[in-house]
């Protein structure tokens, strides 16, 4: 067993105007996307509507991200939390805003209750996480857990 994030691959259903099909995408991704958060039983009955089945692999999964739209451009996704509770161990994320274009309630409903461990600057491209608003890294899931026993 891996204490690797689970926000690295997050399941997730493409519904394009020109296809549509399940693959994974990861949480750094989600700046480049429209997207929505959605039941597993949701999904099943939004992709029957589209005539796709739900792969036995996204059955395990609770929640799953729903991608509406690729962006032109990627967004500059910031999270906003109080710094000095996340900096000396991770804990697990409650208080926090998003500040994206588009709606950050899919975020809020991915990241709440997740591992944070609050970083000066991202060292490893693998870490799951968020750029702070305020300056910083956010770094999220079980990655925090990681980042944090590599810094102590």
């Amino acid at each position: 067993m891996s204490v690797r994030s689970t926000l690295s691959t997050l399941p997730a259903f493409f519904d394009l105007r020109e296809r549509s099909g399940f693959d994974f995408i990861s949480l750094d991704d989600l700046s480049k996307v429209m997207f929505s958060i959605k039941s597993r039983e949701e999904l099943k009955r939004l992709a029957k509507e589209r005539g796709k089945k739900l792969p036995l692999r996204f059955s395990e999964y609770e929640k799953i991200v729903i991608v509406n739209k690729v962006l032109d451009r990627s967004e500059k996704t910031c999270i906003s939390v109080d710094k000095d509770e996340y900096s000396s161990e991770p804990r697990p994320l409650y208080s926090f805003w998003v500040q994206t274009l588009n709606n950050s309630e899919p975020y809020k409903e991915l990241l709440k209750s997740q591992p944070a461990f609050l970083v000066d600057e991202r060292s490893d491209w693998r870490l799951a996480g968020l750029r702070v608003c305020r300056g910083g890294y956010l770094i999220l899931g079980g990655d925090a857990l990681v980042a944090w026993s590599a810094n102590r």
